[in-house]
C-alpha cells in the first residue's frame, strides 16, 4: 500500500523523492530508494522515468 501511494506522488504529482520518503516515515532518501526498488523493481527516479516516458508527460 505505501509503495502504491509512492508511486503515484512520484508520478502523478512529481513530488520529489526526498519528499515522498519523508511522507512515508522513512529516514533517509537511499533507504526508502532500496525499499521502492525491493517492491517496485526499479529505483525511483528510474521508475518515475519510464512512467513519464509511457504516458508521453515531459519530465
Amino acid at each position: 500500500v505505501r509503495m502504491h501511494q509512492a508511486r503515484q506522488w512520484l508520478v502523478r504529482d512529481r513530488l520529489k523523492i526526498s519528499v515522498v520518503a519523508a511522507r512515508l516515515g522513512y529516514e533517509s532518501d537511499a533507504s526508502f530508494s532500496r525499499a521502492f526498488k525491493r517492491v517496485i523493481g526499479s529505483a525511483p527516479s528510474h521508475f518515475r522515468a519510464e512512467e513519464q516516458a509511457e504516458t508521453g508527460q515531459a519530465g
